[in-house]
Order: structure tokens, then C-alpha cells, then sequence
């Protein structure tokens, strides 16, 4: 419902902020980084094209510790599915434990 999609993108909003990606990208670099903007969108594919996730966009501006010159990092962040229904299934199929394990150590 269009309720629990607002509240959906407010608690991604909230967990991936300009901290969190400070955080990551100053260890990634190795170096001060500075987030300039942070901006999610939900609905990266048309609806009931991806039956099992959530998919939002990230676009992220930074510079490095210097103020030196602007970067943009795009991304996708996926996460369970809004119905609870399908995130339970998700979950019982282990489906975002097989990806990471593929992702992360398989292909590498």
C-alpha cells in the first residue's frame, strides 16, 4: 500500500545516509571523503518486474578531504520485498544469502 511504501523509504532513508557513506567510501579510499548530497529513489524497474526485492537508486556526490574536485557514485541498493508474504519467502529460501555468497566469494 502506498503507506508502507512512505514508511519503506523513509527507514532506507534514515539507514543510508550521508554518515553511513562517509563510513564506507573513507574506508574504500583510504582517505577523508566528504558527502556533498545524498539522493534515493524508489522504483528502479517498472512494477512486478522484480518479484523478489526492492530495488532503490543512490546517487551520491562527494569530494575528498581536500574540497577538491565533485565525484557521483551511483548505486542500487536492493532489499527485501515490501509484502510480507514475499519477504518471508525470500528469507526461507535464503535467496540474499546464496547472492552474497555468489557475489562475494564465487565470482571474485
Amino acid at each position: 500500500s502506498s503507506i508502507h511504501k512512505r514508511i519503506f523509504m523513509a527507514l532506507i532513508k534514515k539507514l543510508l545516509n550521508k554518515g553511513f557513506f562517509e563510513s564506507v567510501l573513507n574506508r574504500y579510499y583510504n582517505q577523508d571523503v566528504e558527502i556533498t548530497n545524498v539522493h534515493i529513489t524508489n522504483g528502479v524497474v517498472a512494477a512486478g518486474e522484480n518479484f523478489c526485492s526492492t530495488l532503490s537508486r543512490i546517487k551520491i556526490d562527494y569530494s575528498f578531504g581536500d574540497g577538491g574536485r565533485q565525484h557521483t557514485l551511483w548505486m542500487v541498493c536492493k532489499s527485501l520485498p515490501e509484502d510480507e508474504y514475499q519477504a518471508g519467502f525470500v528469507k526461507e529460501m535464503k535467496m540474499f544469502e546464496c547472492e552474497l555468497e555468489i557475489y562475494g566469494n564465487i565470482i571474485p
